[in-house]
């Protein structure tokens, strides 16, 4: 062997000693707050770390709480939700984490009436969809306005599906992660006493104000485990802003005919996961009641959710839930269809109820 390569043998095995302990040291630093691909390079490294995980679009970012579900299930949960993530780009996402969930993982995908909708008129950026996947929701008869800018503007996460990446993509991120804590005391003085307070608990990345017109409204929390909490401060300017919506502007609660491209998109996510056999429940969530036309429109998609995506889940062999969602009032929300903490946490409670009986149970067709 050479001096030269000599050298470079060392300098290999130096450089793998090194990202040998970097991944050790990602093991117990690895978060899930943050963007989509983030959640989605975070879980693939550590996917082991979690047994029961969630995803979905931003009722379920802000609707599941990780926090508040490890305790009542005993399981160590995870929510890759996010905001604006529909069908086209959470169909994208199970591609790149189904290889990695582990045998004994419940993935958990929470879906609503809106989810099989038209999209009119957006294209989400929430996470990359790429160009083979463009062309089959084309197949599929999604309109291009769903999907097209999104492949202009982003790149996917990895070449192809089941492609495992190194840790070292994540080390940008999990710097920004790390820092993000220390910089938000540097500030911590100029906030009150209890978003302090809030920000201190175990498994918060972050506290901050929300403000309207220079006005504290609310304190939002985003969590380790990929989860988001709205703590409303001024709920009387929550409730006002409820009663000034135009429910006719709503779409999802004005219509009881579910797309059939956005169904055959969502049945395709089915079969990706049952082919790579993932135990899966799907859940069924609600707008807030006070956006519904009428009570009738309410119930019709309730029946058409337990008739069509009950029978399409249970075909496969997944299981289904509803929880009891005329628990819930506007209150619960702080907007149209967001959970606020106090109706995270009593939805917590309505959704442990359903599916813990089901955690562990084997797919019928296994």
């Amino acid at each position: 062997m050479t001096a030269a390569e000599k050298r470079l043998s060392a300098y290999f095995v130096s450089a793998t000693l090194c990202v040998l302990i970097f991944n050790a040291v990602l093991d117990d630093k690895i978060t899930l707050a943050g963007d989509l691909k983030h959640k989605v390079r975070a879980y693939q490294q550590a996917a082991t770390h979690y047994d029961l995980v969630f995803i979905g679009d931003s009722r379920t970012y802000c609707g599941i709480h990780p926090h508040r579900l490890n305790p009542l299930l005993k399981r160590r949960v995870a929510n890759l939700a996010g905001w604006a993530h529909w069908l086209p780009t959470q169909y994208a996402q199970l591609q790149d984490i189904v290889d990695y969930i582990p045998a004994d993982t419940t993935l958990v995908w929470t879906v609503g009436f809106q989810n099989f909708l038209p999209c009119r008129g957006c294209s989400s950026l929430a996470y990359p969809i790429g160009h083979d996947n463009a062309q089959f929701y084309a197949s599929l008869g999604i309109p291009p306005e769903a999907y097209a800018e999104n492949v202009k503007q982003l790149r996917p996460l990895q070449p192809g599906r089941g492609t495992r990446t190194m840790r070292l993509p994540l080390l940008y991120d999990e710097a920004v992660s790390w820092l993000q804590a220390p910089l938000a005391l540097l500030g911590a003085s100029t906030l009150p006493a209890r978003v302090r307070q809030l920000a201190a608990e175990q498994g918060v990345v972050r506290a901050d104000l929300v403000y309207h017109q220079n006005t504290p409204t609310s304190i939002e929390r985003t969590f380790a485990d990929g989860g988001y909490e709205r703590i409303e401060l001024d709920t009387s300017f929550f409730r006002q802003k409820q009663a000034e919506y135009d429910v006719s502007q709503h779409l999802a609660g004005n219509s009881v005919h579910l797309h059939e491209a956005y169904f055959a998109l969502f049945v395709a996510g089915l079969d990706l996961l049952r082919d790579h056999n993932v135990n899966v429940i799907v859940n069924i969530i609600e707008e807030s009641p006070h956006v519904y036309a009428s009570r009738d429109i309410q119930l019709e998609q309730r029946r058409r959710l337990d008739e069509q995506v009950r029978q399409a889940a249970q075909a496969r062999g997944f299981r289904y839930v509803r929880p009891d969602f005329d628990q819930l009032s506007a209150a619960h929300y702080f907007d149209y269809n967001h959970l606020n903490s106090q109706g995270a946490e009593l939805y917590s409670s309505l959704l442990a109820d359903k599916i813990e009986p089901l955690l562990g149970v084997a797919l019928a067709s296994n």
